[in-house]
């Protein structure tokens, strides 16, 4: 069965339909909870509930269970379509261990959401990374080098 064909099958499910209704027709800061899925169909609700063109942040409880959603909902949706906000470190708190890696990552996060032109992203991140500061848009375009083949 091909990926698109399984989230069809969720997508054409009455009670998806409605928690996919009521998320569209959400007031600004309204939040919902939804009990009772096991397995990883949490990320599977979350790959046919969610509108195109619409940008998400998925928080969630540790790096660990943020390393598998990610997993799930790229095999869902294609890897272009979700990215990973990791910490930059290599311990929570421990400002001195830099993990070169996350750095890039988190770099990348940033350069596509400043270059955000209106597709589906999913930006799954955890609370450890959330703390840390992030640059502002306007010192991060004066700081950005763009270098082109030919130059």
């Amino acid at each position: 069965m091909i990926v698109k064909e399984f989230l069809a099958i969720y997508t054409s499910d009455g009670i998806v339909q409605h928690i996919s209704e009521q998320i569209q027709h959400a007031k600004p800061g309204q939040s919902f909870h939804i009990k009772g899925l096991c397995g990883a169909l949490d990320t599977v609700l979350m790959a046919a509930t969610l509108p195109e063109k619409t940008p998400y942040l998925v928080i969630c409880e540790g790096k660990e269970e943020a390393q598998y959603i990610l997993n799930d909902l790229q095999s869902l949706m294609g890897d272009a379509a979700v990215i990973l906000f990791p910490m930059s470190h290599k311990k929570p708190y421990v400002w001195e261990e830099v993990d070169n890696a996350n750095v890039l990552m988190r770099a990348e996060v940033l350069n596509v959401l400043s270059n955000y032109s209106g597709q589906t992203l999913v930006i799954v991140s955890y609370p450890e990374a959330m703390t840390e500061k992030v640059i502002n848009r306007k010192s991060l375009v004066k700081n950005t080098l763009s270098i082109r083949v030919g130059d």
